[in-house]
């Protein structure tokens, strides 16, 4: 008679690298002067061949040494951070490679955007000025402009008259510094010589920064009566 037995055959299959792993754009954003290892963002890569490992690397856009990235997680921080300079670079792009571990590896790049950020660094800085302006001249007439300037490049300036414009002789216009009459009955040479006003810039930054300045107005005499010459008899 025939006889027989069975036998448990296992197969294993082993993994071929079919996939390319898929890294995608980002974009993240970094305060300028960020210190050393301070957490930019993190790029993680997909591999449909899950068996993968994938390791990361900068391939291009940090020629400066800005930024490192780690090879096993994907973490972007700084690495020098005196390349943070809002006023010198606002933005880097660094090509990012994912890289898995098949034979033949297989990877894909991404490009990786990092915006700085700026920090509010300095003071507007708002100088003393000195203007003429004739008696008795007429509302809104243009007294001079104040500028003040501040390295921070973002911010943007507004303006106060802090004091010495009691009686509302005049106006500032808070944008854009223009100092103007507003009132021209206020203006009489022979009441009040001379004007002088404080006026603060204040930056837009968090928290804001400031300077003052002071502003001389000298009003001049206008020759507005004549002279009075009695009658007489010698």
């Amino acid at each position: 008679p025939t006889r027989s037995n069975t036998a448990t055959i296992t197969i294993d299959l082993s993994d071929v690298n079919e996939f390319d792993p898929l890294l995608d754009d980002s974009t993240f954003s970094v305060n300028e002067n960020s210190a050393v290892n301070t957490a930019v963002g993190q790029v993680t890569a997909t591999d449909a061949d899950t068996s993968q490992s994938i390791t990361y690397t900068i391939q291009s856009g940090n020629s400066s040494g800005a930024f490192l990235v780690n090879h096993s997680t994907g973490e972007i921080r700084v690495a020098d951070a005196t390349k943070l300079n809002f006023e010198a670079t606002q933005q880097f792009t660094l090509t990012i490679q994912a890289t898995d571990n098949g034979q033949p590896t297989r990877s894909d790049t991404a490009t990786v955007t990092i915006n700085v950020t700026d920090v509010n660094e300095f003071d507007p800085v708002l100088n003393d000025a000195a203007f003429a302006l004739n008696e008795n001249t007429a509302n809104n007439t243009l007294v001079g402009q104040v500028n003040a300037t501040d390295d921070d490049t973002s911010q943007t300036i507004s303006y106060a008259i802090l004091s010495g414009n009691g009686s509302g002789v005049f106006s500032l216009n808070a944008n854009n510094g223009e100092l103007r009459v507003a009132d021209a009955s206020k203006l009489d040479f022979e009441t009040t010589r001379q004007f002088a006003l404080t006026i603060q810039a204040t930056d837009n930054g968090q928290p804001k920064r400031s300077d003052t300045a002071t502003v001389i107005i000298d009003l001049l005499d206008v020759n507005e009566f004549d002279p009075l010459l009695d009658d007489s008899t010698f």
